[in-house]
C-alpha cells in the first residue's frame, strides 16, 4: 500500500459525511415542496369554496364575470401548482436513490471492515434500494414514499373534478 492511499474503511466513512448531509439536503427539499403545496392548496381551496358557495355574488352582473373567471382560475392555478411539485418532488427522488445507493455501498464497505467483534457496531441497510436482504423493510420505503406520491396528483384530480363540476 502506498503512502498516499486512503484504506477502505477511512475512505467509507469520509464518503459517508460527505453524502449524509446530501441525503438530508433532499429529504428537506422534499419536506419544503409537500408543506409548500398543502399550504397553498389550503388557501386555494377556501378562496375557491367562499367564492363558489356565496350565490348573492352570481346576482350582480359586475361581479358575475369575476366570479366566473375565478371559478376557473383558481382551479388551474392549483393544478399548476400541484404539478409543479410532483416533478420537483419526481426530481428529488432521483437524486436520492443515487445517493442512497452510494450511501449503501460504503455502509457495506465499513461492514466488511468491522471484526467479528465489533457486529454490534455494524451499521443497518435501511431506506433505498437495499444491497442485503431485499424485500425486509421495502414496505417501510414503499408506505413512506405514498403521500409524497399521491397526494400531489391526488390535488389535480381534485381540481380537474371542480372544474367539471363547474363545466357541467
Amino acid at each position: 500500500m502506498a503512502d498516499t492511499e486512503i484504506p477502505t474503511f477511512e475512505r467509507a466513512k469520509a464518503t459517508l459525511a460527505i453524502i449524509e448531509p446530501m441525503i438530508a439536503h433532499e429529504f428537506a427539499q422534499i419536506g419544503n415542496r409537500m408543506t409548500w403545496l398543502t399550504i397553498s392548496q389550503s388557501f386555494l381551496f377556501a378562496a375557491y369554496a367562499t367564492v363558489a358557495t356565496d350565490p348573492s355574488r352570481m346576482q350582480v352582473t359586475s361581479i358575475t364575470l369575476t366570479t366566473k373567471m375565478l371559478l376557473l382560475l383558481i382551479p388551474f392555478v392549483g393544478l399548476v401548482f400541484s404539478a409543479v411539485v410532483a416533478f420537483s418532488v419526481y426530481a428529488a427522488k432521483s437524486v436520492l436513490e443515487k445517493l442512497i445507493a452510494v450511501r449503501g455501498e460504503m455502509i457495506l464497505q465499513i461492514n466488511k471492515c468491522t471484526s467479528e467483534n465489533d457486529a454490534a457496531f455494524l451499521l443497518p441497510l435501511v431506506g433505498g434500494k437495499r444491497q442485503r436482504n431485499p424485500g425486509e423493510l421495502s414496505w417501510t420505503v414503499f408506505l413512506g414514499d405514498l403521500p409524497v406520491f399521491v397526494l400531489p396528483w391526488a390535488m389535480v384530480v381534485m381540481w380537474l373534478a371542480a372544474v367539471a363540476v363547474r363545466l357541467i
